[in-house]
Order: structure tokens, then sequence, then C-alpha cells
């Protein structure tokens, strides 16, 4: 009957909620690299790294290098509620070379904990400190658009791999630099050059060049990587006579519209100021701030704000784009004048009602302030998780109700937690001791893909990159596909759904090329798929699932029935053989559906035959709301092998 029907939906629905929460293991491992910190002088530099253990359970945390394990011996701990501990990283993990290397740090933990990367260079006369947030391996991306500063010295982008046999392409954009090459492998690269490498799992590579700004650059691999950029010695405009390390793990660009609260890194009377370099991804993307309007005329543009008003400030963009804050951190008149330092704002989508961290114990890192911005402030809605109130005599804003910035001196070593009853807030802490500046984001392990703009705090949610559809699974089973121009449509359990692509309306699925192709569903209600490019189809999921066309193969251990084609696209894990809900996904693109990046998305390599992949994809789909688990049909993989070729010719060439 119609009610059993739908006990059996919701007892299978629960079930699979349950086993969605075994993937949050994953958001306990980080995988990364230490970039290049040598400021052209010889000493010592030192590496550590911070861990702090976030929930109300003991947590057993491993730190290594699995391919230098004898350089770096494994260290275990056991870390209590709300402890955290610094451990030693050996000199060796720092990559040198313009070239793939044996150092990725692994940091692996059977609980949720929160991760940070600290690194100090000294001598008899050079001070230099460095400090950046780390995140879990679920929070990666397999698609960047580099934002960095440099502008003299040793510039870097430093890349980590996170799983087996990792294909890298990175195109060029020198358009922002008077640099006009970068050196690697035995051979230059010029703005527009796309340089292709092969990493194994845990290797790393550095790209180095001399006041080189790498803005603009945009870097694929075929699985999530860890991208961390900066500058070994370096300043910002505004900051006259002071240099230094600056690093930052960069995050996926957004998917859309965004909204960004933001504070300035010091609190300096209004005596320096901040730069907000804003890379956009997309032509026609507009990004406002203290009234400046600027509107991007080509793709992979960089757009530079200054800020100086002590209150926060908005910045709004419709479009992909990632944000990076620099501070100049001059202040004559201070003996404590500060240093350039550099920060990755999260949108306020992403921002949250909880942190756990800790202030570096470390020699070096003193002076550290912790600032938290709110965008509706209330008095007293800052409090620890055991109820204290946080000091907020460092206010600025307009009242309450409105956005405000909150700073608090913090004392090295101490674990800190803010819970905030005003709404979400963002926060970071900023390093301010003279010679000896650097910023990094508070944050907790359990960080989902950075790349959203949709995300609604009270909602399970996935996320998906540009040109791809967001879907947002909801706890009443409903489905909600946005696509990149702001259609969307709701599926319920046995509603129909509505996939509209950015040329057709909400409920009709216009093909501008070719007829549409209507097939009837005979187990769920019709599915339209909407696409510009073919023919549109409603399929019949069960029927495909048992019985796929001859120019369909399936396989329920691989994506594709022969392995020679599984080098396009990320490994599943966990793969259930049940279909569930899925989509169209046009020509060359593979989709992450979850947060946690259980399925990764990745796109076919240019070197491929596209001939060899069906022209569309299709996800077959059941009546259980679960975007998570995701097939993929390949018509022929008898192609792949030349398809192989064609890229192993390739890769032979870029070497």
């Amino acid at each position: 009957s119609r009610a059993v029907m739908g006990k059996m939906r919701l007892a299978v629905f629960a079930a699979l909620l349950v086993m969605n929460g075994l993937d949050k293991a994953s958001a306990t491992d980080f995988v990364f690299p230490l970039p290049l910190h040598s400021p052209g002088s010889s000493g010592t530099v030192e590496h550590f790294v911070l861990v702090t253990n976030s929930l109300s359970e003991p947590a057993t945390v491993s730190l290594s290098m699995p391919l230098m394990t004898w350089a770096q011996s494994t260290q275990t701990i056991v870390l209590n509620p709300g402890q955290s501990q610094t451990l030693t990283v050996t000199s060796q993990a720092m990559a040198r070379a313009y070239s793939v290397e044996d150092r990725g740090v692994l940091v692996s933990s059977d609980k949720e904990v929160v991760v940070q990367a600290l690194s100090r260079f000294f001598n008899y006369n050079t001070k230099s400190t460095g400090a950046f947030f780390v995140l879990p391996t679920s929070a990666l991306s397999t698609e960047y658009l580099v934002v960095t500063h440099c502008s003299h010295n040793t510039c870097f982008l430093t890349v980590a791999a996170t799983e087996p046999v990792v294909t890298t392409d990175v195109s060029f954009d020198l358009r922002f630099t008077g640099v006009t090459s970068i050196y690697y492998g035995g051979r230059n690269y010029y703005n527009g050059d796309v340089l292709q490498m092969s990493l194994q799992q845990y290797q790393v590579m550095q790209l180095r060049c001399e006041g080189c700004d790498m803005s603009g650059t945009i870097l694929t691999s075929t699985y999530p990587v860890t991208v961390v950029v900066g500058g070994d010695k370096t300043r910002v405009p505004g900051s006259t006579t002071r240099y230094d390390f600056i690093a930052g793990m960069l995050l996926p660009y957004t998917s859309g519209e965004s909204w960004y609260f933001l504070a300035k890194l010091r609190d300096s009377g209004g005596n320096y100021y901040d730069h907000i370099k804003v890379g956009i991804l997309r032509s026609g993307t507009t990004a406002q701030f203290q009234g400046q309007v600027f509107t991007s005329t080509v793709d992979r543009q960089l757009e530079t704000f200054t800020f100086y008003n002590e209150r926060p400030a908005r910045l709004t963009v419709d479009g992909p784009v990632v944000v990076l804050q620099a501070s100049a951190g001059q202040v004559p008149s201070s003996s404590r004048s500060g240093d350039p330092a550099l920060l990755f704002p999260r949108p306020t989508t992403r921002w949250r009602t909880s942190y756990y961290f800790a202030v570096p114990l470390v020699s070096g890192f003193d002076g550290i302030e912790l600032v938290l911005v709110a965008e509706a402030w209330q008095d007293g809605c800052l409090t620890t998780d055991n109820g204290a109130v946080l000091d907020t005599s460092r206010m600025t804003g307009s009242g309450a109700g409105q956005p405000a910035v909150v700073r608090l001196a913090m004392v090295p070593g101490q674990t800190g937690s803010v819970i905030s009853t005003c709404g979400p807030i963002s926060g970071f802490l900023y390093g301010l001791a003279e010679r000896r500046a650097w910023a990094m984001p508070i944050g907790g392990a359990a960080e989902v893909s950075v790349a959203t703009t949709t995300q609604v705090p009270t909602t399970e949610s996935t996320e998906a990159s540009t040109e791809e559809a967001i879907i947002t699974t909801t706890a009443d089973t409903s489905t909600m596909v946005t696509a990149m121009d702001g259609t969307t449509a709701v599926a319920t359990e046995m509603a129909h759904t509505t996939i509209a692509d950015t040329a057709t309306a909400h409920t009709t699925v216009a093909d501008t090329e070719t007829a549409r192709t209507t097939v009837a569903d005979t187990a769920t209600a019709h599915i339209r798929i909407a696409d510009t490019a073919t023919a549109h189809a409603t399929v019949d999921a069960t029927s495909l699932a048992t019985n796929p066309p001859a120019s369909v193969r399936w396989s329920g251990k691989h994506l594709c029935p022969c392995r020679s084609c599984e080098w396009f696209y990320s490994r599943p894990q966990n793969m259930s053989s049940a279909f569930r809900r899925g989509l169209l996904i046009r020509d060359n693109l593979l989709v992450d559906r979850k947060a946690q990046s259980l399925y990764r998305r990745t796109k076919f390599s240019e070197g491929s035959d596209r001939d060899s992949v069906a022209p569309f994809v299709v996800l077959a789909l059941m009546s259980v709301v679960l975007p998570n688990l995701i097939w993929i049909c390949c018509r022929d993989c008898k192609t792949g092998g030349m398809a192989e070729k064609s890229r192993k010719k390739r890769v032979k060439e870029n070497y």
C-alpha cells in the first residue's frame, strides 16, 4: 500500500542518513605541504603542527610523512577533549625544488580535530614566522582559481596530492606581474601555457619564481589536492621597510553570489590599510566594496580594493570568486609595527556559530589577537563553551543588530572556544609581533566543501562548482536543484523533478538545437533532464539501472567496465550497489554531490577522445532522496586505450 511504501522509504532513508554519518571520518585526514621558508640568509627553519581536539571524547592523532619515513618517524598522541598539542615536523618536510618531491605531511585522527601549520625561521638578525589553517581532505577541490600575494623575492605555489596518481594541470596567468615566465622541469612557461604533471599520493610539487604574482592561474586535478600560496620574503604595498614570510591555504572558488563581512587584520586607528584582492573567474561578474563597483570584462580577472575603515565592511559578488586579504601591517608610530600577513576570508554562507582553536605556544608566535566578526551584534552573545561571556570591550560597530568586530588579546598556548547566540560569526587569529606577523582563520575539522554560496546552515548540503547545478538535501527528503543562473526546482519523494538548464525555463525543457525526446518513467515520476547541446530525455530509471541500452555499460565495482577508462575520473569510495537520484551531467563534467567528498568530481582530460564518452552522463534514479551515491555510465571503453596513449604523449612532451 502507499502507507507501507512510505514507511519503507522513511526507514531506508533513515538508514542511509546513518550511513552518511560514516563519511565524517574523511574530515579527520589532513594532507598538506610545507612551502619554502628561507628568507635569503643562513639560519634555522622549524616546522610545527598544532592539533586541537574539538569534541567531547578523546582523540588519537598521528603525524607522519608516508613517503619519507626515514626523515620523519610517526608521532602518535591522545588528545583529551578541548586539549591541544604541538608536534614538531622535520625540516626535511619543507618543499625545496622546482620539481616533484616526496615531502607531503599526513595528519590522521579517529575523531574530528583542528589542524594549524606553523613555520619559524631565525638566525642572529633575522626573524620570520608564518602560519596557515589546514583544511581536511574532505574540504578540498579538484579546481582552483589562484589568488595570492607576492611582489618580492621568492613566490611559491605548492601542491600536495591526497590520492594515488593525481594528474594536475596548471594554466599559467602572468598578467598581474612583471615576470614573463616561470621555470619548471627544465623549461620556461609563459602566460597561457599549461603545465601537466603526475603526482603520487603524498607527493608535493612546488612552483617558484622571483617576484611573480600567479593570481589568475587555474589549477585542475583528477583528485582533490591541497594548495598553499604565498611568498618566502615579501611585503605588501604600504609597508615600506618590512618583509616577511606569508602563506595561506587556497580555498576553492565560490560557485555564485556571495557576501563577505571583512575586518582589518590589525586595529591601528587608521594608520594602515589592507588590500582586498578579488579573483574573478568569469567575465561579467560584479564585485562591490565600500561604494566601489567593479565588473570584470574578461575571464580570470583580478581586482584589488583598499580597506581603511576600522568597522566591518561588506563585499558582495555575483559570480565565482576567490577573496584574499593582505595586510600592510606598517604602523610607523608604533614600537610593535607588525609585518605583512595574508588571510583567505570565508563568505557568510561558510560562517558557523561555534569554533574551537588553539593559540600557538611556540616561541616567536607572541602578540596574538583573536578577531571575531558578527553580522548582527548583540551584547553578551559571544561566550566560551563553558558559558563564560567574552570580553567585548574592544568592539567596533554600529550597535545592536549591526555588523561588529570584536578583538581579544590571547595567551600563547591557550585552547579557545567561541559560541555565538547572535547568529553565525567568522574569526581569525592574528600575530602582530614585529617582523613576525601571520594570520589564519579559526575553524573546525568538520569543514564542508568550501565552494558554496547556497548552503543553509540548518540543512545537510552538497555543493557544486561553476558549471554544475547545486543539490541540497533537506530533512524532509526534498531536493532543491539550483542552476548557475539561479533557476530552481524542488522535488519531494515521488514528485516530478525538473532540472532547468540556463537556456531553459523552470518547467519547460526546451532544446535550442535539437528536438525533445521523452521516455516514460515507470518507477517514479517523470524526470526532465535539460541540456542545451543535445536532445532532452526523461529516462526510465529502473529499466536503465537493470537493463541499460547497448551504447551504455555499467559496472558495480568500477565506474566503467574496463580499467583503461579509470584515469578519466575520480575513484569512487564505498560505492553502493543501489542507484539513487541523479541528473544529467553535460559532456565532460562529473560531479561531487556530497560535501564530505566521498564521490569527487573532475573533468575529463583534454587529451581524451571525447567520442569514448557518452555525450551526456545519466545517473539512475530511485524514489529515496540520496544524491550522494552516484554511478557514472560510459558508452564504450574500447577507445580508452587510444585516449590513454594521447595522455601519455602529452605528458612526455611536457617533460
